[in-house]
């Protein structure tokens, strides 16, 4: 783990690992959100790697087209992601145990998850790639505005591709 050898000389890289850091990238892009999960601590390196949204990027459109669907069964919590596999049978798996606020539905922009919570007061954007949830600036409540009246209140996502900077 000191290096690898080349030629007479060792060669070490800044993240500690005797691959070339776009080996690493590679590599890890390839795999699931659970082992990205636990692979952030392996090294600070790592862990910024995995974080980035450059990486967050790559991880999603190498993950286009693997049949996904998230799913969340009315009246729970819990999110699932549906993986349909060619040649084997699909597999039901929990990826988010407890958002701890009741939630109606999700709108998703390139891999990154808008949650919609009933009580109107959580704003939070959800990264799979890196497994984190990310609270969005405080705003004055949608039911404290319309002073209780009935209204409905839209949440969305976009993504400007010339600042490459995320909107919700």
């Amino acid at each position: 783990r000191h290096g690898c050898r080349v030629g007479k000389q060792e060669a070490e890289t800044d993240h500690g690992c005797p691959l070339p850091e776009e080996i690493v990238e590679d590599i890890l892009s390839l795999l699931p959100v659970k082992s990205l999960a636990r692979f952030r601590c392996v090294s600070p390196e790592w862990n910024d790697l995995i974080g980035s949204p450059e990486f967050a990027k790559l991880h999603s459109e190498r993950s286009r087209g693997k049949g996904r669907l998230f799913l969340k069964p009315r009246g729970h919590r819990l999110f699932y992601v549906w993986k349909c596999k060619t040649g084997a049978a699909p597999v039901l798996e929990t990826i988010l145990d407890d958002w701890r606020q009741p939630t109606s539905s999700l709108s998703s922009c390139h891999g990154l998850v808008l949650p919609r919570f009933l009580d109107y007061e959580v704003h939070c954007v959800w990264n799979p790639s890196a497994c984190e949830i990310v609270s969005l600036p405080d705003r004055t409540p949608a039911r404290d505005i319309w002073r209780g009246r009935r209204t409905h209140v839209v949440y969305g996502m976009g993504y400007c591709s010339a600042t490459e900077r995320y909107k919700a």
